[in-house]
């Protein structure tokens, strides 16, 4: 076979030659374009871990200041209930000292006209008290002031008893 047709060996071994630079090429790239994405993985995985440790910290930071929110709430509840009941309070001693500003004003206005008058009476019932003892009727020989309401009711029990004996005593007579 003479004949045969071999072809153009030379020129075939550079085209696989070529052909197996490309691959060579292609596999580099894939192993460096492996390694690649697995640090790129990797720094994904570290930031998304940081992040998601963040976000927890902040989480619990909501959630912490949420429950601070909530006891500051209830604080200002419990103050504005406590201004509530002393508004209410006031309110009511207002009320009330109105309610007494007539009788006040009333006591005010005649305190000492109903003084004099309460004086001009107890003298009259100690004249009196001396004239029923025995005193006589020119009027008494001493006008007895009280330190208190007590000793004028003690007073007047004696002067009680006195007029009893004097009674008894004129009658025996």
């Amino acid at each position: 076979m003479e004949g045969e047709y071999g072809g153009r060996k030379s020129e075939g071994g550079g085209i696989i030659a070529i052909l197996s630079m490309i691959k060579e090429d292609i596999e580099k790239e894939m192993k460096v374009a492996s390694e690649e994405e697995a640090d790129a993985l990797k720094a994904y995985q570290e930031l998304n871990a940081d992040s998601q440790a963040t976000v927890d910290a902040l989480d619990a930071k909501i959630v912490s200041l949420g429950q601070d929110i909530a006891g500051k709430m209830k604080a200002i509840a419990e103050f504005e209930s406590v201004k509530q009941n002393k508004a209410d309070s006031e309110s009511a001693t207002d009320t009330f000292l109105e309610d007494l500003g007539p009788n006040c004003d009333w006591v005010d206005k005649f305190f000492d006209s109903r003084m004099e008058k309460r004086k001009a009476e107890m003298d009259g019932l100690q004249e009196a008290k001396a004239i029923l003892a025995g005193a006589g009727a020119e009027g008494p020989t001493l006008v007895t002031v009280h330190q208190t309401v007590d000793q004028e009711l003690q007073d007047l029990d004696d002067t009680e008893k006195k007029f009893q004996r004097s009674f008894l005593q004129a009658r025996k007579a």
